[in-house]
């Protein structure tokens, strides 16, 4: 009945859709990584290591192609990130992150308590189009359910209250 999506809408995908809070995300790499004394480390730098994360859309990646050595590609067609190593989860990421040369990224409010104990360092690199968010999604030939409406309204909830 309801599914929770991170890829924009497509006009022709007959899908309703409710957007969730967008997310500030920041580039991070171990405490003790080579770059971890260049926190003013540019994109081109950075990509000079393998990344991990997930696909990120061209509307979001802040690589230029020829700058991506060891962090991944851009497919031509879609202009979708693929990097180095492609995991679906931000557990996943963090911990090729920390036992790895691998630099990866995050919502802000994924990172803050680790940055804080200095477990990893957080690159300055800061592009406002460098956020991430989902997007709530139904078929658009029906109405939402009573009880997929009350999840949707308690994510949204949830999302709100995250700093």
């Amino acid at each position: 009945d309801v599914g929770v999506m991170w890829l924009p809408p497509k006009p022709d995908d007959d899908l309703t859709y409710r957007r969730l809070p967008r997310r500030r995300h920041a580039f991070y790499c171990r405490a003790g990584h080579p770059l971890s004394l260049f926190p003013d480390a540019t994109p081109a730098q950075i990509a000079d290591y393998p990344l991990v994360g997930f696909h990120m859309g061209h509307e979001m990646t802040p690589f230029e192609p020829h700058e991506l050595k060891f962090a991944g590609a851009i497919d031509p067609v879609s202009g979708v990130f693929q990097p180095r190593m492609l995991v679906n989860s931000f557990v996943g990421a963090y911990s090729v992150v920390q036992s790895s040369n691998a630099i990866s990224w995050a919502p802000l409010c994924l990172l803050a308590d680790r940055i804080e104990r200095k477990e990893i360092v957080k690159f300055s690199l800061s592009l406002e189009r460098f956020v991430c968010g989902y997007e709530i999604a139904w078929p658009s030939e029906r109405a939402i359910s009573p009880a997929s409406q009350a999840f949707a309204d308690i994510l949204v909830g949830l999302e709100s209250a995250i700093a």
